[in-house]
């Protein structure tokens, strides 16, 4: 059973790694930039993870698109301090 659960977890981190190097490779940017856009990606859900493959899909191909990773890079750091006007955020169960 342990076992198991190893191989999953090392699924997820192989997925991690996958993920960051093919971001790297056609976003033409540095590892440690693509690290930052992979956690955004799978933050804001972008990029979902198939543990029984040990792959993250994104929802859509645009996501490898230089230009957008290269946006996602620009907006990455800040993305989780953005927050909404006040009235839009009252009562959101999202939140």
């Amino acid at each position: 059973m342990q076992q198991s659960f190893h191989n999953m977890a090392q699924r997820a981190v192989n997925a991690r790694e996958n993920l960051i190097d093919t971001i790297a490779e056609l976003g033409n940017v540095r590892r440690s930039i693509a690290a930052t856009v992979a956690d955004y990606y799978v933050g804001a859900k972008f990029a979902r993870l198939d543990i029984g493959i040990g792959r993250y899909n994104v929802r859509d191909g645009a996501f490898f698109d230089p230009v957008v990773i290269r946006r996602a890079a620009a907006i990455a750091p800040g993305w989780q301090t953005f927050s909404w006007p006040g009235s839009l955020m009252r009562g959101a169960s999202w939140v």
